[in-house]
């Protein structure tokens, strides 16, 4: 055997270092579709011949495939995510019932209990009643002469005193007289006078068990001592709850909670719930108990059922977590006509937010074009201050402006030279361009809303704006760059055989991998320098990090690097120009 050059002590050996992190799909628009059974959570595609071969011309994932790959150039990874529907939307019904409650107020005082889907309603104060008329006393001074003048004639009714001060000739007749004017302007009782005999009855009627107090007090020694003899059982009547109350009562009981609400009118309480529910629940209106005597009836809501509304049968952002745990390739977000006015693109448009994904959202709702309104998706959505979504103004059928939009980004070449793109005076091929008025573009415009319109023979996308008044290119770059950053830095860490040292030099190769991403932006054109001023160029990026020696020694023992910063210039676009010109003659 020959001897090599190995053995005469020369060896080489060479460590391929060449791994590379996979990149987030900075140009994939990930499409909901509601569908009855979900079948395939996530599926992916590379061309509209691929989508064609699991839909037909007429389903959402065919058009809105057709939408985004009607761009040019054309764009490349599409993706369909299944989420489970609900029912149709039945619009303007709520469920409403009613209790009536008849004749025969109550003969206890036991409560009222109401369940409405099992939520339980309880109302107490409940009376029974005793008689129908109020209790009625006497105080009678009819058997004394003219008054003798040295004192006063009266009595309390419950600690109010009544008192007269009379004359000599005062008659008992003029007494009373006098006591019934007294009596009748306290507000209690009214009294009427018999040749000095007082019916006395209560105005007010008490309550069961409430004893009345009459005392005579007077002291004139003319008149005799009067005689009083109170109400029949030493009570006042009571009328107790009538069926009018118990419906009052019961309807504020229920306004109480939050999922219905309640009327009344003579005995009826009509309940309506708050919010519209959802296809095949059933409503229970039950009267479990009340007072006896007291009798209802219960009409539950109209076939049983709560209104059918448009929502789809499982919540968007749980399914958005599931899709991207299971594939993560998708950074665009597109969904269905059903859903884009649908309360539930809320979820889609905060799980954007929160995700670091754009949410491009459609709306047909003829509210976006009136100055003022709350409800529309353009103007909620505005409130919110979504940056991560883009509300499109759209009444095309057929097609999905936000996914030709989607599609033109998406064809964003970030490695490539001054290729960065503003969506404004683009082309939307396949979509129908809207025919609206200079007003109503200002009205959509001050949503920060966004839409397709032919002007001067040209049809163009205008404007590019997220709902909360960022520039969508600008977010697509931002994220673009911020993934850059994160995958030549992780491909340094991952990639060498032996350590990145913690020290100014292992420092300096990490910050080397954060200036290449920038410098790359600026090749693109996303970064751009400046002159200020004073006619100096500032460059179009600043970079440091903090000395290796500041470093904490928890931050070095855990080996946790210093931050690395850097600001930026955006090179940004021009979307309005004004030209000022002067005419003259020579």
């Amino acid at each position: 055997m020959s001897l090599t050059i190995s053995d005469a002590g020369v060896d080489v050996f060479i460590t391929r270092e060449t791994r590379a992190p996979t990149q987030q799909g900075f140009g994939t628009l990930l499409f909901l579709n509601p569908v009855g059974s979900v079948l395939n959570r996530i599926k992916q595609y590379t061309s509209l011949a691929g989508v064609a071969a699991d839909y037909n011309a007429e389903d959402a994932p065919y058009k809105a495939a057709t939408s985004f790959y009607s761009q040019s150039p054309q764009p490349v990874n599409f993706a369909v995510g299944e989420v489970l529907e609900g029912s149709p939307f039945v619009p303007g019904i709520h469920a409403s019932g009613t209790v009536t409650f008849s004749a025969g107020p109550a003969s206890s005082n036991d409560n009222i209990v109401f369940d409405i889907d099992d939520d339980t309603y309880t109302v107490t104060g409940i009376t029974g009643e005793v008689a129908e008329a109020a209790a009625v006393g006497k105080f009678d001074i009819s058997g004394g002469g003219n008054a003798a003048g040295d004192g006063v004639v009266g009595l309390s009714l419950n600690g109010v005193d009544y008192l007269d001060t009379p004359t000599a000739s005062d008659t008992p007749t003029v007494v009373g007289d006098a006591l019934v004017l007294l009596i009748d302007a306290g507000g209690t009782h009214t009294a009427v006078n018999t040749l000095g005999s007082l019916s006395i009855t209560a105005v007010v009627l008490g309550s069961a068990g409430n004893l009345v107090l009459f005392d005579d007090k007077s002291t004139d020694t003319g008149t005799g001592p009067g005689i009083v003899t109170a109400p029949s059982g030493g009570k006042d009547a009571v009328v107790g709850t009538t069926a009018d109350v118990a419906a009052e009562l019961l309807a504020a009981e229920i306004n109480t909670g939050s999922t219905h609400t309640a009327t009344y009118a003579t005995g009826v309480t009509t309940i309506t719930d708050v919010n519209e529910g959802v296809a095949g629940n059933d409503v229970v209106f039950a009267y479990v108990s009340g007072p006896t005597g007291l009798t209802e009836a219960v009409v539950q809501p109209a076939s049983g059922t709560d209104d059918i509304h448009a929502t789809p049968g499982e919540n968007l952002s749980d399914a958005l977590d599931n899709m991207v745990s299971l594939d993560a390739n998708f950074y665009f977000i597109g969904v269905s006509k059903g859903i884009n006015d649908d309360p539930e693109s809320d979820n889609v448009a905060s799980w954007a937010e929160a995700n670091e994904r754009l949410f491009f959202a459609v709306s047909a709702d003829p509210n976006c074009l009136i100055l003022g309104e709350s409800t529309s998706v353009m103007e909620r959505y505005k409130v919110s201050g979504y940056d991560r979504t883009m509300v499109s103004y759209s009444t095309d059928e057929d097609a999905y402006l936000g996914c030709s939009a989607a599609g033109k980004l998406a064809t964003t070449a970030f490695r490539g030279t001054d290729t960065l793109k503003t969506l404004k005076f683009k082309d939307m091929p396949g979509v129908n361009s809207e025919n609206i008025s200079a007003d109503q573009l200002n009205i959509i415009k001050g949503k920060n809303g966004n839409v397709f319109y032919e002007t001067a023979g040209i049809r163009m996308f205008d404007e590019g704006k997220t709902a909360g008044g960022s520039w969508v290119d600008e977010i697509h770059g931002m994220d673009a760059l911020a993934e850059e950053i994160r995958i030549r830095v992780f491909g340094l860490l991952s990639r060498v055989s032996t350590k990145v040292p913690y020290n100014e030099k292992g420092m300096s190769q990490l910050e080397a991998e954060v200036e290449g991403a920038l410098g790359q932006y600026v090749t693109n054109g996303f970064l751009t320098s400046r002159v200020d001023a004073e006619g100096d160029i500032l460059p179009a990026y600043d970079i440091w990090h903090l000395p290796v020696i500041n470093a904490s020694s928890t931050d070095k023992a855990n080996r946790i690097a210093p931050d690395i910063e850097f600001t930026a210039r955006l090179a940004g676009a021009i979307h309005e120009v004004t030209v000022n010109g002067v005419l003259v003659l020579d």
